[in-house]
């Protein structure tokens, strides 16, 4: 193992060489001599391995650069999807309040269509009993219709919900 050279062991070379071979040519020797230990030099294979530790490095920095582009571009086309989804998100939201519009006024429709036809039966009940059974049944079918509407109104409103909801959990995802 190679011994730590100080800077009092060089200042004492220095002077015994000054003695020995004469102060000009000691000064050229040991300003031939490495400051520092023999182990800190870089010998040819070290160079040729970090030359090609370099050139490994470039190539991986290539692809890294083509990574990051390809990734820019996703990233580019994820935020057109989501601006997509965001307006589409939008106009559900429309359309659902649309829906809800319209069942209001189905609603307000069904009590209108219930108010009038329990005035028009009040009405043939003085006039005729038999007449009555006969309006019964045309007012127990159409309820039965518009209930059907009503209820397929609702369930179309429930889809379009689970559907937003769908699409905004997605986005959110994103």
């Amino acid at each position: 193992m190679a011994r730590h050279v100080s800077d009092s062991d060089r200042q004492e070379l220095e002077a015994v060489l000054e003695r020995q071979i004469g102060v000009a040519p000691a000064a050229t020797l040991m300003a031939l001599l490495p400051p520092v230990d023999w182990s800190e030099f870089a010998r040819q294979a070290d160079l040729i391995a970090v030359r090609d530790d370099l050139a490994l490095l470039k190539d991986d920095v290539a692809v890294l650069k083509t990574d990051v582009a390809v990734l820019k571009t996703d990233v580019a086309v994820l935020k057109t999807d989501v601006a997509v989804l965001k307006t589409d998100v939008a106009v559900l939201k429309t359309d659902v309040g649309v829906l809800k519009t319209d069942v209001g006024v189905l609603k307000t429709d069904v009590g209108d269509l219930r108010h009038e036809l329990r005035n028009e039966l009040t009405t043939m009940r003085a006039d005729n009993r038999e007449f009555q059974s006969f309006v019964r049944e045309d007012l127990s079918s159409l309820r039965v219709e518009m209930l059907t509407q009503f209820n397929r109104l609702v369930f179309v409103i429930i889809g379009a919900m689970i559907a937003l909801a769908g699409i905004v959990m997605a986005a959110a995802k994103l």
